[in-house]
């Protein structure tokens, strides 16, 4: 057998190796990219959910929330008590958004969520913590929520 002939079966084989190898790793890679977008929405959910829990099972807690949310004067201990489960809303929502941009979240969960969003958003006592608090967030999420803002 000639070795010049040998030596070129053997380049072809190795060509093909690195084409299946190639192909694996492009399918394990997709794999991996499916699976963290699952877990970045199933975490996602898990902190919406937290969220309603908690005001569902702390009665003190939930009044505060939408007393505030309506627009209600209070004591500034109670307000910032309310700041935060306003940061935390505004925070699980922006979750959302960069997952529905990445592709993560369908369509549907993301209109769901931005018709929650709008809602909240266009509370009275949600104006007076945006305009104390907005330059905390990014650009295209402070467009997205000033958006919502305006879309009654």
């Amino acid at each position: 057998m000639d070795w010049e002939i040998l030596g070129s079966v053997a380049d072809i084989a190795a060509a093909v190796a690195v084409v299946i190898s190639l192909v694996y790793l492009a399918r394990q890679l997709r794999h991996n990219a499916v699976a963290s977008d699952s877990a970045a929405v199933i975490a996602y959910g898990a902190a919406s959910a937290a969220i309603s829990t908690t005001l569902a099972q702390d009665a003190e807690l939930n009044k505060l929330f939408w007393a505030y949310a309506a627009g209600e004067d209070m004591p500034e201990e109670d307000a910032r008590r309310a700041h935060s489960i306003f940061f935390l809303y505004i925070n699980v929502s922006e979750q959302a958004f960069d997952l529905y941009r990445s592709g993560a979240l369908s369509e549907e969960k993301w209109q769901g969520r931005y018709q929650q969003l709008k809602w909240f958003v266009n509370q009275p006592g949600f104006h007076k913590f945006w305009q104390e608090y907005s330059e905390l967030n990014a650009a295209s999420w402070k467009k997205m929520i000033e958006e919502a803002m305006g879309d009654n």
